[in-house]
């Protein structure tokens, strides 16, 4: 990689909240929706939609592969929904958000989000003790997010605070061995040539806008919203756009839950489900999207200081297909990435596909 990409990462994504905060989305309408007859609106799940916890766990053996990103596990938490930020049941110094721009336009719902996770990437052999020059290097992470919401059933706001580690400290070797002798697999023996300690500190937007949505008999319903992202920071700087599809019964209110390890964009809650517990959610969705990864610490090595790096293409397609069953306080979920190659080396033509499963519990 050239010197020149490594100067003065300034993320294309910087400008894509104008996007979604322009005065021409300022004016939501009201949260209470005009919704088909037999289902509430969205202000009648008030009393009850508080936070939650969420249990994530993200791992590339769910589709048959151990290598690039292999392991992600995060606990989340999301506080109680407010129409005001004094009113979010959250600790006072978390509440900083409300100076972000466009969270405190009329007409959404307030949150605040929680999340401690780790992320673990290998390359391909994990029977090579030497560095593999042409592949990615072994890394880990450990980092903790911080992040404000402000949604209705139409548009969504959020930006996120990732402060953390990359290198040993983020306990990375010592997990995955611990993991891969349990259940029996292959040592990975080169973590002696991992990228070495480094903080990583990361500020991330996104903003997604609904643009289509019916309603049929029996509670079904489908809608598709427009996502744009962006990170700046010293573990990725990246923008990206995209498509998200959900369709089924009893579609919760709100935006769709994509996965996402933390760090990598936002970990979030953008869902009110139906109050009635007879109304149980059974729903797909579907997530296109085009990044431009401008600087990825994991591929592109330090801002800092030489280490090892891969020649990558910064721009990446993915496809995430998810599968979701919630009821009033608990929730599973089930998705597949399929995302395409981003090495300019001989492995060039293995993409970084894993799944997810994620469990909730409402409070």
């Amino acid at each position: 990689m050239s010197e020149s990409r490594k100067r003065g990462r300034v993320g294309l994504g910087v400008l894509l909240p104008f996007l979604f905060c322009s005065p021409a989305y300022s004016q939501p309408p009201p949260i209470v929706d005009p919704v088909t007859a037999g289902h509430e609106t969205i202000d009648d799940n008030m009393d009850w939609a508080a936070g939650g916890m969420r249990l994530e766990y993200d791992n590339d053996v769910l589709v048959n592969s151990d290598d690039k990103f292999t392991n992600g596990l995060s606990v989340q938490w999301h506080s109680g929904l407010a129409r005001e930020w004094e009113d979010v049941p959250a600790p006072r110094w978390t509440k900083f958000g409300r100076r972000l721009p466009g969270l405190n336009a009329a007409g959404f719902y307030r949150r605040i989000g929680l999340a401690v996770g780790q992320n673990i990437q290998t390359p391909k052999d994990l029977s090579a003790v030497e560095l593999i020059a042409d592949d990615v290097p072994y890394a880990g992470s450990l980092g903790f997010e911080l992040s404000w919401l402000a949604f209705n059933d139409d548009q969504f706001r959020a930006y996120a605070l990732i402060v953390g580690v990359v290198g040993p400290a983020s306990g990375a070797e010592a997990v995955q061995k611990w993991v891969h002798k349990t259940i029996g697999s292959e040592e990975p023996l080169g973590w002696d040539n991992q990228l070495p300690n480094e903080p990583a500190v990361n500020f991330n937007g996104m903003f997604k806008k609904k643009v289509f949505r019916v309603e049929g008999k029996g509670h079904w319903s489908a809608d598709v919203a427009l996502n744009a992202d962006f990170g700046l920071g010293t573990g990725l700087s990246f923008g990206e756009v995209a498509a998200e599809v959900r369709a089924g019964v009893n579609v919760p209110y709100g935006f769709a839950f994509v996965p996402d390890p933390v760090g990598r964009t936002i970990a979030y809650d953008a869902t009110v489900p139906h109050q009635s517990s007879k109304h149980m959610s059974i729903y797909a969705s579907l997530v296109l999207r085009q990044i431009y990864m401008q600087h990825f610490i994991f591929v592109d090595g330090s801002l800092w200081r030489d280490t090892h790096l891969v020649d990558a293409d910064p721009w990446q397609n993915q496809m995430i297909v998810g599968f979701h069953v919630t009821g009033r306080r608990w929730g599973v979920h089930l998705s597949f990435w399929d995302s395409s190659a981003n090495l300019r080396t001989p492995l060039a033509g293995s993409g970084n596909d894993f799944g997810t499963i994620a469990f909730e519990w409402r409070f």
